[in-house]
This record gives structure tokens, C-alpha cells and sequence, in this order.
């Protein structure tokens, strides 16, 4: 395979680098030539009839075997830009997270065929950590970040290099995503004004690349943006395959200028490929099956409005398919077979590949997660406010209704009605503010305990070590409320059992 072999002249380059640096830098074409093909691929899911669908097809059983992708197989080499385009339902996402083996694989679920690098190494879950990267459709960024601060840390858990070689890491890849003017600001949400959607577009991919992978998978990069961050989007994932990464890409509806800048196209329609090749070869190809592109229009428009399946799944619609299939198979599929054969890559085996994953130790990891916990805490503008107005309604509410039971017969009665109230009260608080910031940081969590990333184990204790001084706090402004309003007996000891008290049953 051809190479290219000009460097980026960039200060950036000319740093003393780790071995990890210098064998594959940067955005660089230093890297290794790797080919993923995928072999005669078939996904299948269990379905459920819908009523409509029973009455159409005269049916009477309740769920049937769903065929999303259907025979599909093809390569992508280093230096390859390959958009992955179709209607909705045409199966786009699901061969994206088969190629990256991030598919269902529920007993509901059937997957045959291979995914492979260089011919013989199978993609699995295990390895793919260590030659690519998945870039989800959503930006699971944690809000109260910097922009900085999100690859930071993605750099520190995933990479075990020295302190000056992460932050020259972090640095070059600010300066390569173009980030520089927003590194400081912080990543926001709906309340909190923060990075626009193509800077945090960016960010989600940044923290991604860190790992420096050969092959960089994205599911829908341009979602919800308008077209000209679309374009600069696409524009940085061109130029990513140009100086030597993979890039596969899902993609939906890009207008006209966009997807003329797309090297490669496949397209899907009802989960058969009909298209896969140069871009602005498919007009011609589709041309010649009968389904010439309208002059002045956006091919993109026209391929997605014509080549849907509806709902009823018309006569026309599958005569049509059949056609496109046929097409497919015919003019397209022997080149891409040829193309398969005659690609050149680097001989590597499964344990060289897997020296290019390199995570931190479980001590490290246990660090990292501890003072990224405690960043968070104390940088996210609610999380302390939401607590400490929480505690102190809960404590003057207690006060209120707890206020001097007295020392008669009722009164001891109140006070023992009182502990048990104030026990409810201190069990079930701190589990709804807990509830509440966990459900904040789960899809980060999530994505990347699946990446495998850190273990669950690490995660767990360092999030419960940064509870403690909030909730030992939380606790001390409680029980100096409520304690002395209860007209408990003012002694040091004692005040000290019930703290001790509160602050344990906050933890349980």
C-alpha cells in the first residue's frame, strides 16, 4: 500500500518522545498498516409482530427472527475514509458496532461471519482496545470538566506514561483538534453554558485519540449539528485518514458539499450493501442500474428518499432492492473481493498488536479515579449547593417538628420517635443525592468500564472515599441543628455518639 511519507513540521514533533511516541506518533504516518475486512456478515435479532404486521402478512405468531445486516463484506486499509450511509433502519449503526465489536450479543441476537485484521487476527473486545478507538454518537463528557481536564484524564487512565509525557500527549492533541480556545471552558449541559456542540463534538473525539489508534470508528460524528460544524467535522475526519489513521464513519443526511468531500461511501439499503467504493463514482454506478441522480441535486438526498424500504414493503420497493442487490453483486463486490487480496499491510501477530494497549495499573487507576471524583465534586457548580441546601431543609424541617419533646412519659416517647424519624430521614437522603449525581456520571461510566478502561473495583472505592468528608460534613451540620434543638443533654461525649451516629447511618 502506498504511504505517505511527508512530516508535520511542528514544534509538537520535535519533542523527545517515550518508544510509545516515537513508533506510532501523533497523527502522524508513522503507524502501523493495518487492513480490517469484514466476511460475508449476517445479524439477526428477535422481533416483536406488531398488530398491522400480523394482519398484513396473515401471520399468528408473536415475534420472528429480523434480519438487520445481510451478506455484507468489505475492507478498509490505512489511509481510508469510509462513510457508512443509508435510511433510517437500513443498518448503518448496527455494522458500525459489529466492525468494532460493540453488538448486542444476547441469546436473542445471531452474528455470523468474521471481522479481521490483516486476514487472520479477529476483532474481539479483548484487543480492540489496542489498534482502535469508538467515538459514540452522544458526548459522554462530564459536565463540570474543562475541556482540558476530559482529555487529561482520559490520557492519565489510559496511558501509562510519565506526568511530562501525558501533558505533552494532552498538548498535542489540543493543538491537532484545534481545541485551544476552549481548553479552559468547561463542558456544561442545558444549565450551564459551556462548549458548543462541535467543540464538544471535538472534545468526545479527542478523548478518544489519546490512545493514539490506528482505526478510529464513529457512530454519526455530525448529529445535531448544523452544516458548517458538519463540514469542519468531516473536513478533521479526512484529514485524520490523510496522514495515515483508518476512519469509518456512520453518517446521516449531509448536504450537498459534505458528502463530496467523502473518499469512500457504503451504502446500505434494508441491511444489504448496494454501494461501496469512491463517492462520486456511485452516480455513475446507480446511473447505470437506472436510477440516474437529478441534475443540481444533492446525490445524498436522492440515494437516501430513493433507496428506502417503507414500512408496508411495496412490490416496487423490493423489485427495486432485488435490482440494487444485484447490481451490487455484479459490478461492485469482485473489485472489492480483488481489492481484499491485493491490499499490503504489516505482518503483525495478536501479541505484538496487543503491546499497543497500555492502561494503568490497578493502584494508579485507583489515584486517578480519587482525584478525578474529587475534581468533580468540587468543580461542578450544583453538586455542593444541591447537598447543602438538601441537608439543611432536612435538618430545619427536624428541628421544626422534633423541637423539645420534654422529659415526662410522652417526651421520652417523642425522643425515641424522634431517633427513629431522624433515622429514616439520614438513610434515605443520601441515597437520593447519590442517586442523583451517579445518574449524571453513568453514561461516562459506562462507556468506559465497557472500554475497559479501569475495573469496577477501583472505580467503586475511590467514589466512596470522596464521599466520606461531604457526608461526615453534612452530618456535623445536622446534628448541631437537630441535636440541640431536641433539648438533649449538652455534653461533649454524647453529642459526639450521636454524630457518630448520623455520619455511619449516612454511609449504610
Amino acid at each position: 500500500m502506498s504511504q505517505n511519507n511527508d512530516q508535520e513540521n511542528t514544534p509538537n514533533n520535535e519533542r523527545n518522545q517515550s518508544p510509545l511516541q516515537t513508533e506510532n506518533a501523533i497523527f502522524g504516518n508513522e503507524g502501523r498498516s493495518l487492513k480490517i475486512s469484514w466476511h460475508n456478515l449476517n445479524y439477526t435479532v428477535k422481533a416483536k409482530y406488531t398488530n398491522e404486521e400480523k394482519q398484513r402478512l396473515g401471520v399468528d405468531q408473536k415475534y420472528y427472527q429480523k434480519e438487520i445486516v445481510k451478506n455484507a463484506s468489505g475492507y478498509c486499509q490505512k489511509g481510508d475514509a469510509l462513510f457508512i450511509m443509508g435510511s433510517s433502519g437500513a443498518g448503518k449503526t448496527t455494522l458500525l458496532n459489529i466492525l468494532s465489536d460493540q453488538i448486542s450479543k444476547k441469546k436473542d441476537t445471531s452474528l455470523e461471519g468474521q471481522v479481521l485484521i490483516n486476514d487472520s487476527i479477529k476483532v474481539t473486545s479483548d484487543n480492540f482496545g489496542s489498534f482502535a478507538a469508538y467515538v459514540t454518537q452522544d458526548d459522554y463528557l462530564f459536565e463540570s470538566f474543562t475541556c482540558e481536564k476530559c482529555i487529561e484524564f482520559a490520557a492519565r487512565l489510559r496511558l501509562n506514561l510519565s506526568k511530562e509525557e501525558t501533558a505533552s500527549r494532552v498538548e498535542d492533541i489540543i493543538e491537532k483538534m484545534g481545541l485551544q480556545k476552549c481548553r479552559k471552558t468547561m463542558v456544561g449541559n442545558e444549565r450551564l453554558k459551556g462548549l458548543s456542540g462541535g467543540e464538544k463534538r471535538r472534545t468526545s473525539m479527542a478523548v478518544e485519540l489519546v490512545t493514539n489508534p490506528d482505526i478510529l470508528f464513529l457512530d454519526e460524528p455530525t448529529s445535531g449539528l448544523d452544516s458548517f460544524t458538519a463540514q469542519k467535522i468531516v473536513a478533521l475526519l479526512v484529514d485524520f485518514a490523510n496522514k495515515g489513521k483508518t476512519v469509518i464513519a456512520t453518517i446521516h443526511q449531509p448536504n450537498s458539499e459534505v458528502f463530496q468531500s467523502f473518499p469512500k461511501l457504503l451504502l446500505l439499503m434494508d441491511g444489504y450493501t448496494i454501494y461501496q467504493g469512491e463517492t462520486m463514482a456511485s452516480v455513475d454506478h446507480f446511473k447505470l442500474l437506472g436510477y440516474p441522480v437529478p441534475e443540481f441535486s444533492n446525490p445524498s438526498d436522492f440515494y437516501l428518499k430513493e433507496f428506502y424500504i417503507s414500512f408496508e414493503r411495496t412490490r416496487n420497493e423490493e423489485d427495486k432492492m432485488r435490482v440494487l442487490v444485484d447490481g451490487y453483486d455484479k459490478q461492485i463486490h469482485p473489485q472489492i473481493e480483488a481489492g481484499m487480496k491485493s491490499t499490503n499491510y504489516d505482518e503483525v501477530t495478536e501479541k505484538e498488536l496487543l503491546k499497543g494497549m497500555t492502561r494503568a495499573g490497578f493502584l494508579l487507576q485507583f489515584w486517578i479515579l480519587l482525584s478525578r471524583s474529587t475534581y468533580n465534586v468540587f468543580f461542578h457548580p450544583m453538586i455542593i449547593k444541591f447537598k447543602t441546601v438538601g441537608v439543611l431543609t432536612i435538618a430545619l424541617v427536624c428541628m421544626a417538628v422534633l423541637w423539645d419533646p420534654g422529659e415526662d412519659r410522652e417526651g421520652i416517647r417523642g425522643t425515641i420517635g424522634s431517633f427513629l424519624f431522624i433515622t429514616a430521614t439520614f438513610t434515605f437522603a443520601p441515597i437520593a443525592t447519590t442517586v442523583r449525581s451517579f445518574s449524571a456520571e453513568k453514561p461516562v461510566f459506562m462507556k468506559e468500564y465497557s472500554n475497559k478502561t479501569y475495573g469496577l473495583i477501583p472505580y467503586a472505592i475511590s467514589n466512596s472515599l470522596v464521599e466520606i468528608p461531604f457526608e461526615s460534613t453534612y452530618a456535623a451540620i445536622f446534628a448541631i441543628i437537630v441535636y440541640f434543638s431536641m433539648g438533649l443533654e449538652i455534653d461533649a461525649g454524647k453529642f459526639f455518639i450521636f454524630f457518630l451516629a448520623i455520619t455511619m447511618n449516612s454511609f449504610c
